[in-house]
């Protein structure tokens, strides 16, 4: 094995051992961020998922959001809504 091929293999080791593995990610998204921006080419680009958040999806709040207000306030009426309160006739 001639000098380069060594250099190449433990090159391509030392990238595989300074894989970063977040095991215990806390609320900051700050870690994820200082792992993304390491310099290369002393670190190994963060592949894949390197923060993932649990939390609900939009349509799901904003189907609870209007269930409330039905629960809350009834269906409604279009017609009535359109007409109260002042209006005005435009010549």
């Amino acid at each position: 094995m001639g000098n380069h091929e060594e250099s190449s293999m433990r090159h391509e080791r030392s990238q595989r051992d300074a894989c970063v593995e977040i095991l215990q990610p806390g609320p900051s998204s700050a870690q994820a961020y200082l792992v993304a921006d390491l310099p290369q080419p002393a670190f190994p680009t963060a592949p894949g998922i390197f923060r993932q958040v649990e939390q609900p999806r939009y349509d799901d709040l904003l189907m609870s959001q209007i269930n409330t207000a039905l629960a809350r306030n009834g269906r409604g009426d279009l017609s009535k809504l359109l007409n109260a309160g002042t209006t005005w006739l435009v010549d």
